[in-house]
C-alpha cells in the first residue's frame, strides 16, 4: 500500500518536472494536434476514414521517399563540410548527427534546438574541436537559409499572381513569410561576414540584459562570447576558399529542399486526384515553409497547419484537404520524431576510429 503511494508520488513528481521542463514542446504539439483535429472531424470521420482507406499507397509511398532522400541529402551536405575538415569522417556519424539536429528542430521554438545539440553530438561524442564544429552548422545553416529564400523567391516569380487572384491579401502573406526569411538570413551572413557588428550588437544586447538585471555577470557573459566568437571565426576561415564544396553544397540543398516541397504533390496524386500543376503546388509549399518556419512554436504549429490549408484549398478538393493535410503533417513533421529517436536511441560505441579520424585531421592540418 504504502510502496504503491510512493510510486503514485514519484510518478506524480517527475511527469510535473517533465511537462515544466518541456511545456513550449507539449504546447506547441498540442496546438498542431488540435488544428488538424478540427480539420479531420469537421470533414466527418466516416469520410475521412474511407478517404484514407481508398489511397494510391504507391504515391503514397513516393511522398514518404521524398522525406527520406529529403533526410540523406541533408546528412549528405552535412558529412562534405565536415570531411572537408576531417577526413575520416564515417557518413553513419554524420547521419545520427543529421537526424538529431531534425528531432531538435521539431521540438523547439523557431527550430532552435537542433544546431547545438548538433555541436554537442560533434564535440562530445566525435571528439570534434568546438569552434569547428559550430563552424560546421553555422555554415550550413547559412546555405541552408539561402536556399530556402531563394526557393521562396522563386515561388513569388512563378507563382504570385495565380496566388494573389485566388487568396485575399496573399500580398500580406508573402511579405511576412518572404521578409523573415530575408531578415534571417542576413543575420546569418553577418554572424558569419562581419565579426565586428556581431561584436557590436552582442555588446548591446549584454548592456540591455545587464540594465534589465537579468544578468548579475554582465562581463564574464561578454568574455564567454568573445571566446565563442573566436572560435567560430577560426573554423570559418577554413571555408573561405572551398567555392566548388559551397556550390555543391548549395546545389544539393536545393535539390533536397524540392523533395520536401514534392510530398504535398505526391500526397495529392495518391488521393488519385490529377490536373494540378506540380510547379504551382511546389510553390505553394514553399510559401507554407517560408511562412511557418520562423512561428515561435514547435514545428510552426498552428501556422504550418492554417497556411497548408489556406493554399491547398485550391488544389485538393473539400473531401481529401483534410486527409492531405493529416498525411502531409505526419510525413514532414511527426516522422522525423520517429527518425531522430531512432537515431538517438541506437547504441553509442565508442567511437574509437572516428576520434582517431579527428586526431589524424588535426595532425594534418598542424602539418600544413
Amino acid at each position: 500500500m504504502l510502496g504503491g503511494r510512493f510510486l503514485c508520488a514519484a510518478g506524480g513528481f517527475f511527469m510535473k518536472a517533465f511537462i515544466k521542463k518541456n511545456i513550449i514542446t507539449i504546447v506547441g504539439i498540442c496546438i498542431s494536434l488540435c488544428v488538424v483535429g478540427y480539420f479531420c472531424i469537421s470533414t466527418g470521420l466516416d469520410s475521412l476514414a474511407d478517404t484514407i482507406l481508398s489511397l494510391d499507397l504507391n504515391m503514397l509511398a513516393i511522398a514518404v521517399l521524398c522525406m527520406f532522400l529529403y533526410w540523406l541529402l541533408e546528412s549528405v551536405t552535412l558529412h562534405l563540410m565536415i570531411r572537408h575538415i576531417y577526413r575520416g569522417r564515417k557518413f553513419s556519424r554524420t547521419f545520427r548527427v543529421a537526424m538529431i539536429g531534425q528531432l531538435y528542430n521539431a521540438i523547439t521554438p523557431f527550430a532552435s534546438g537542433g544546431q547545438p545539440m548538433q555541436i554537442y553530438e560533434m564535440t562530445v561524442n566525435d571528439g570534434m574541436d568546438a569552434g569547428k564544429a559550430s563552424a560546421v552548422i553555422a555554415r550550413r545553416s547559412l546555405i541552408f537559409q539561402f536556399c530556402v529564400t531563394v526557393f521562396s523567391v522563386a515561388s513569388i516569380i512563378y507563382g504570385y499572381s495565380f496566388f494573389a487572384t485566388n487568396i485575399p491579401r496573399f500580398s500580406i502573406l508573402t511579405i511576412i513569410g518572404v521578409g523573415l526569411n530575408l531578415i534571417y538570413l542576413t543575420v546569418l551572413v553577418m554572424l558569419a561576414e562581419s565579426p565586428k557588428l556581431t561584436r557590436s550588437i552582442s555588446n548591446g544586447v549584454i548592456r540591455l540584459l545587464s540594465k534589465m538585471r537579468i544578468l548579475k555577470n554582465p562581463q564574464n557573459t561578454r568574455d564567454k562570447v568573445e571566446e565563442q566568437l573566436k572560435l567560430f571565426r577560426a573554423g570559418n576561415k577554413l571555408y573561405d576558399k572551398s567555392y566548388v564544396m559551397q556550390i555543391l553544397n548549395v546545389v544539393l540543398t536545393l535539390v533536397q529542399l524540392l523533395f520536401y516541397f514534392l510530398v504535398p504533390y505526391f500526397i495529392y496524386r495518391s488521393f488519385r486526384l490529377e490536373g494540378a500543376s506540380v510547379l504551382l503546388m511546389t510553390a505553394a509549399s514553399a510559401y507554407v515553409y517560408a511562412i511557418s518556419s520562423l512561428i515561435p512554436l514547435p514545428g510552426g504549429s498552428g501556422a504550418a497547419e492554417g497556411s497548408f490549408y489556406l493554399l491547398f484549398t485550391l488544389f485538393f478538393t473539400a473531401a481529401t484537404l483534410s486527409s492531405g493535410m493529416l498525411l502531409w503533417r505526419i510525413i514532414t513533421y511527426y516522422l522525423c520524431f520517429v527518425g531522430g529517436l531512432i537515431a538517438m536511441s541506437v547504441v553509442k560505441k565508442k567511437n574509437t576510429s572516428e576520434k582517431k579520424a579527428v586526431r589524424s585531421s588535426r595532425r594534418d592540418q598542424d602539418a600544413a
